[in-house]
């Protein structure tokens, strides 16, 4: 994933260190920062790499690109 993001980075100018992957979020995977759960969606055909998350209670999805 580390190489994906250098590479995107590389495209637009920006430089992206090395770094690496603590844990990889799976399509379906349920983070819980905070009360809420999240899931995470994986959308392979927008970006690679790119996912996004839902949270199901609130049917509220967060895309990645909407964080920048």
């Amino acid at each position: 994933m580390a190489e994906v993001a250098q590479a995107v980075g590389y495209r637009v100018g920006v430089a992206v260190a090395p770094y690496p992957v603590d844990v990889p979020l799976d399509d379906g995977t349920v983070l819980r920062p905070g009360d809420a759960d999240w899931e995470v969606v994986r959308t392979p055909g927008h970006a690679p790499g790119h996912l996004a998350l839902c949270q199901p209670d609130e049917r509220l999805p967060v895309a990645g690109d909407e964080w920048l």
